[in-house]
């Protein structure tokens, strides 16, 4: 039986009157707020309510028996007081769904908990957030765009030292000290020195022949792949195919003219090489991140249409419906598992792009990885880092988001591009290797530990620690 399925079903056996707001009301310690959003969560004890109503009370008509009162669910999910992560996110719907006309009506019902939050010494991060936040919703109509990414992010509790210029609107309110100690974050490597050891050595190898030029490379490529038909699951093998694929495209060069979609395919051609017999796959087109739907339906459902949002609904009547049109963000590149659990999410953009756009595209990565890093560490039971990769043409920035004390810190790993031009190959190629197999350690290493941590359940878990509001991935945003 579900937690709080025999206090219902003694509730309605004993009660003369009985009434699910009233169950409710008394009985908050029983609800279990960590896998579901307000909406379900609601959905879920109405239908329970329902049922063992018609069940041991089938005598009583339901009539508004099961009605929902809208303001008591949402004192549940706020029960520690008025959130201030809800006053903030409801802020931003509001600014940006253009309804000005309970801007003003909103920030006058929240003033005194705004300016608490404004006026507050406290030195800890998730404070400083809150009062960066407020400063740029102040001014969210002349926002530039580095600002809203900035926005986004501070909302969403990350700290994004990836862009330097990202990290100094950071630096307006947060004081240096918190840098210096965000500065000596370190992450250990998985990739094994032998394995690092051969990869510099086989590229190095190749790196003297195409010195002489490409064609001499190509011929010893194709000599080295021969020799190696028999061991093509060997990392040799796999390195000499991965730089097949790169001397291609040197050799028949037209990147000039390729899009978003052409750079995509080639990197996850060689991912799956360097995969190929692991429990890694790559999944491309515009696919869909599942860990961000139960987020993406938390705040389109609490915050979105203004002031009739769940949040700041006065009316104890709520249309509730099981059904929801919100759909996960879409991303360029996944990487996911045997059993599609996702361990990794890639974005792309073309290599004429100005720097506006790779602004928004590094906020949505990192807020996308925020979304998986709840996922995985649900499972986990501990704070997990998750890699992400965001591709500007053939170049890349490698970074990792680490989760703090009710925060999340982005650092920067790597920069990595792929050679597509001969006089690139003694500079770019062996880091590129070198990061594309640590990925590949980095990540089995990941899935191997969530595996064990479920027993081997391939249902995935959807909930969260305390469902959302550090993870903003609206549709819109």
């Amino acid at each position: 039986m579900y937690p709080g399925g025999r206090e219902l079903r003694n509730y309605i056996k004993e009660s003369s009157d009985p009434n699910l707001n009233e169950f409710i009301k008394n009985n908050f310690h029983l609800i279990n707020q960590d896998d579901a959003t307000l909406k379900s969560m609601m959905l879920v004890w109405k239908n329970r309510f329902v049922l063992a109503l018609n069940k041991y009370r089938s005598e009583l008509v339901l009539g508004n028996r099961a009605n929902l009162d809208i303001n008591l669910w949402k004192s549940l999910k706020l029960k520690d007081g008025v959130d201030n992560a809800s006053i903030l996110y409801q802020w931003l719907y509001i600014a940006q769904e253009k309804k000005s006309e309970d801007a003003n009506s909103f920030l006058q019902e929240k003033k005194e908990q705004i300016e608490q939050m404004e006026t507050s010494t406290s030195q800890e991060v998730n404070a400083l957030l809150d009062k960066l936040s407020i400063r740029l919703l102040r001014r969210f109509d002349n926002l530039s765009t580095k600002e809203m990414c900035v926005l986004k992010l501070s909302l969403s509790k990350i700290v994004d030292l990836v862009d330097d210029e990202m990290a100094d609107v950071y630096k307006s309110v947060i004081p240096n000290r918190h840098f210096e100690e965000w500065m000596s974050l370190k992450r250990s490597k998985r990739l094994e020195e032998e394995e690092q050891s051969k990869i510099k050595t086989t590229v190095a190898e190749f790196v003297e022949k195409s010195k002489i030029d490409i064609k001499t490379a190509r011929k010893y490529v194709l000599q080295k792949r021969l020799e190696l038909e028999d061991e093509e699951d060997s990392l040799e093998a796999r390195l000499f195919e991965m730089i097949d694929k790169i001397v291609s495209l040197i050799k028949n060069s037209k990147s000039n003219y390729w899009q978003e979609a052409d750079f995509v395919a080639f990197i996850k051609t060689l991912l799956e090489i360097a995969f190929r017999g692991s429990s890694l796959s790559v999944v491309i087109g515009e696919t869909v991140a599942h860990a961000t739907k139960p987020a993406i339906e938390y705040n389109e459902s609490s915050y979105s249409n203004g002031m009739n949002s769940v949040f700041n609904s006065d009316s104890p009547s709520f249309a509730l419906t099981s059904k929801s049109s919100c759909v996960g963000r879409k991303i360029d590149l996944r990487i996911v598992s045997d059993d599609d659990q996702e361990l990794s999410f890639w974005e792309f953009k073309n290599n004429d792009v100005d720097q506006k756009l790779l602004w928004y595209q590094e906020s949505k990565s990192l807020r996308l990885a925020q979304c998986l890093q709840k996922e995985v560490s649900s499972v986990l039971k501990h704070p997990q880092d998750i890699l992400s990769l965001n591709w500007f043409g053939w170049s890349a920035t490698m970074c990792y988001l680490t989760q703090q004390d009710g925060y999340a810190v982005a650092k920067k790993i790597d920069k990595i591009t792929v050679p597509f031009d001969n006089r690139l190959i003694s500079t770019s190629l062996e880091n590129l290797m070198l990061c594309i197999f640590e990925v590949k350690a980095t990540l089995s290493a990941l899935n191997d530990e969530m595996f064990i941590a479920s027993n081997g359940r391939t249902k995935k878990r959807k909930s969260y620690d305390s469902m959302p509001h550090t993870l903003l991935s609206p549709k819109r945003q």
